[in-house]
């Protein structure tokens, strides 16, 4: 395994001192995905200020000036605190009186719809068409992906000048849609520049921006103490459009061959979708489905995580400086186990397909699940230092599952597949904060986020083990390479009707299916020829 990762290291220096231009196009894209991270975490350093000069949110009655309203309840209420004796006359801070005023907690459901759906819910939908119209070959790639880029940034640098909530709302809208459009057009444009060799280990540094952007989200707590919210929005939104603005002067499209006319690009559209609608069949398979919704709890997890770890510890543990920790445990930690996972899965593989994927990935779930809750639970600085194992074992996860899909679903269906499956998991992962504030108000929030956090990780693996069982007790034993094996049969003309098959002829996609009717599986997919054909499974439990 070392062997390997220091041969692939070489091999990417060797190819980089070749292709200097194709390793800064390289680095210029992970700079967009950065950014694109940055913005999208930005809201996390903020909200609390945010909340409480737009006033939205979980809200508490509390006194102007402690000590002086002590002094005037005092005679009158000597058991009392001034906090407690504003929250207990309420209607004070809804007169506005000079005793007491409303303090925004920047928590509650306008909050997680923030953090979650107005970004998530548009983001998810826009990346599909956005990556079908990635695969066009006469489309300006590196166009598209800086106008993005400068777009998105834009929203960031609007949301500086937010004068309610919806004004916020609206612009986390726009940077859903805008920012969609960086990982299709970024990963098609280093696909372009790195042979197939090197490109597994281009998209691996590409994907760093996750984490250095992330981090860099933090660092915004220290602008936020210092020079306010609105200027948080303001530094974090001008470098994109120092990022968009250089990609468009600088990078070229890697060349590709043109489509013919406009009649050609539209057929090619139209593959695309008719891809993309037999992957969708693919998925109705309910180990994919099963394995999706494993996906969507763990995404899910890490997004009520990312988006309350703020409010936790200035709740729980006041005055603790989180940027001090969360700046370089997901940059250093994150990064580490999301390629740790990748190599460890890749060897279990060998031996034991994707159930040994999925082995890998139950293991960093379980295992990592207990220093979550450490984290929850221990007093600082222990609860960040058990955040480092947290992180370096829980964060395999992300290739690995993708790997499992990958490796299940067609050859010629991976990219389409592989859009559904983040589509899926973003719909329902993405809007799974939406939970933490009811749970705080029957619990409170570190209960919510023991549920919402490593008690969603516990449930993604016993997910994740059902997955290994189906797809161990009903994956046929044929070659692994039953996906690249020609099995002349009958044209399907000639296939006798049976009565638990449902024959579709014309599929509109150059295709003839044959449909089990009691399993939903798509067992056989032939050319509508009347002469005799390729026989190709194509239900991933089948591969």
């Amino acid at each position: 395994m070392g062997t390997d990762v220091k041969e692939g290291i070489s091999g990417m220096v060797q190819y980089a001192k070749s292709n200097r231009y194709a390793l800064y196009v390289l680095f210029m894209c992970m700079m967009a995905y950065l950014v694109n991270q940055m913005n999208t975490f930005v809201v996390v350093a903020t909200n609390t200020s945010m909340a409480q000069e737009l006033q939205y949110g979980d809200r508490v009655c509390n006194a102007t000036n402690a000590t002086a309203t002590a002094i005037l309840i005092a005679e009158s209420h000597p058991n009392v605190t001034a906090n407690i004796y504003c929250q207990q006359n309420n209607n004070l801070c809804d007169r506005n009186t000079t005793v007491c005023q409303w303090k925004y907690l920047g928590t509650g459901i306008l909050y997680q719809l923030l953090a979650g759906p107005l970004y998530i819910v548009l983001y998810a939908v826009s990346g599909i068409p956005l990556g079908m119209i990635s695969e066009l070959n006469n489309i300006n790639r590196k166009l598209i992906l800086a106008i993005c880029v400068i777009l998105w940034s834009v929203m960031t640098l609007l949301s500086g000048f937010s004068q309610a909530y919806w004004h916020v709302a609206v612009c986390r809208l726009a940077l859903g849609i805008f920012g969609a459009g960086c990982v299709p057009f970024a990963a098609s444009i280093i696909a372009g520049y790195f042979e197939q060799s090197k490109r597994g280990a281009a998209l691996g540094f590409f994907n760093w921006g996750i984490y250095v952007g992330y981090s860099i989200s933090f660092l915004m707590l220290i602008a936020e103490r210092n020079l306010g919210w609105r200027a948080v929005y303001f530094i974090a939104g001008a470098p994109g459009l120092a990022v968009g603005i250089i990609i468009l002067i600088t990078v070229k499209d890697p060349e590709k061959e043109d489509d013919a006319d406009s009649e050609a690009a539209l057929s090619k559209i139209k593959n695309t979708a008719g891809k993309l609608k037999r992957a969708c069949l693919v998925f109705l398979n309910p180990i994919l489905l099963i394995l999706c919704l494993g996906g969507a709890i763990r995404n899910g997890a890490g997004i009520v995580w990312a988006y309350n770890i703020n409010n936790f510890f200035r709740f729980y543990h006041p005055g603790t400086r989180v940027e001090a920790w969360m700046s370089w445990i997901p940059l250093t930690f994150g990064s580490a186990g999301s390629f740790l996972g990748g190599v460890i899965s890749d060897k279990f593989a060998r031996t034991r397909g994707p159930v040994g994927r999925l082995i890998v990935l139950i293991g960093s779930l379980l295992i990592s699940a207990p220093f979550q809750v450490g984290t929850l639970f221990l007093p600082m600085p222990w609860a960040f230092i058990s955040h480092i194992p947290a992180y370096l074992i829980g964060e395999m996860w992300i290739g690995v599952c993708l790997a499992v899909v990958v490796d299940l679903v067609p050859e010629d269906l991976r990219a389409s597949s592989v859009a559904v499956y983040i589509f899926i998991i973003q719909m329902i992962g993405g809007n799974m904060n939406l939970m933490v504030t009811p749970l705080r108000q029957v619990l409170d929030l570190r209960y919510a986020l023991l549920i919402g956090f490593p008690g969603s990780y516990v449930l993604g693996a016993l997910i994740f083990i059902l997955t290994a069982f189906l797809l161990k007790k009903y994956r046929p034993h044929i070659q692994d390479d039953i996906d690249h094996a020609e099995i002349v049969v009958p044209p399907i003309s000639e296939i006798p009707e049976k009565e638990n098959l449902a024959y579709n002829k014309d599929s509109g996609n150059g295709y003839a299916t044959v449909t089990d009717i009691d399993t939903g599986i798509m067992p056989i997919e032939r050319d509508n020829q009347a002469s005799p054909t390729k026989k190709r499974y194509i239900d991933p439990s089948t591969l």
